[in-house]
């Protein structure tokens, strides 16, 4: 960076602080990240390098936690050496914090996003920020407050659609050979499947079959092998006498199996299959 490209970037960053007008950030783990701004979504386009983004990432995931400057480096620069990494950290945080000027967010201060101390940097939990994997918790935190009585089962329809809803996509779809991401994603994943099938069901009971069909296609999008849910679609196209789809759907799946994991579908997705056939 030539020293005229650096006072104008200090310039920009200057002038924007000076701004107080209140954003509204909201960021979507679930699928393809973004975050916006007060309904404006920050365009990859302003990224120079995947490593600021993905620092950004890594703290919003890991909010309300101190995250020291060690761990960043490993992270992202595992193959530096020490100095060379807290270089190129500096370097990441400064086109992070230019970035979010840009776009409005408070870079410095008690309010700024990014809290930055001795021990560390930290994203807190504040009023304006929304992210969408807190969202999903908190309603599969409801859920488990919820008796399984009739009185409780349109309370919990209503939270089961809304975390379905939520559920655009696995944790961070485009970073899933970031080592960091595993954990998170495997979570989030196992309590969506729980709460799709557990919806099957009551759409089952009510006679849904759009949503019965809509919902367990998105299910098998999201986790391709899971033959629990396979069964409940070839149960449904087989009870709604659909048996060509039935047929179609356990011969993809079947190779589907084979071919990335080398192995057969369970015995019962066998047998419920060959229910087309009579």
């Amino acid at each position: 960076m030539t020293l005229k490209e650096f006072c104008n970037d200090f310039a920009l960053l200057y002038k924007i602080n000076q701004r107080t007008c209140a954003v509204n950030i909201k960021v979507c783990f679930l699928g393809k990240f973004h975050i916006s701004v007060n309904g404006t979504v920050i365009s990859e386009n302003n990224w120079k390098t995947k490593k600021a983004e993905g620092i950004l990432k890594y703290l919003l995931l890991h909010k309300n936690r101190t995250i020291n400057r060690e761990t960043l480096m490993e992270l992202f620069w595992p193959q530096s050496y020490k100095k060379s990494a807290s270089t190129s950290l500096r370097a990441a945080l400064y086109e992070l914090r230019k970035v979010l000027s840009v776009y409005g967010i408070v870079i410095e201060g008690n309010d700024s996003l990014i809290h930055e101390s001795s021990n560390g940097l930290q994203i807190k939990n504040k009023n304006n920020l929304i992210i969408d994997t807190d969202t999903f918790l908190e309603h599969h935190k409801d859920l488990k407050k919820l008796s399984f009585s009739e009185t409780d089962k349109l309370k919990r329809t209503a939270i089961l659609e809304r975390m379905v809803s939520i559920y655009n996509g696995n944790l961070l779809e485009n970073d899933i050979y970031e080592d960091w991401t595993f954990f998170e994603r495997e979570e989030l994943k196992s309590i969506y499947l729980k709460s799709a099938l557990s919806l099957v069901k009551i759409y089952t009971e009510r006679k849904e079959d759009e949503k019965i069909e809509n919902l367990l296609l998105k299910t098998l999008y999201l986790d391709p092998y899971n033959e629990e849910a396979c069964f409940f679609l070839l149960n449904f196209y087989i009870s709604t006498n659909q048996r060509g789809r039935a047929i179609k759907l356990y011969q993809t799946f079947k190779k589907r199996l084979r071919k990335a994991l080398g192995i057969e579908p369970d015995k019962k997705l066998e047998d419920i299959k060959n229910l087309a056939y009579r």
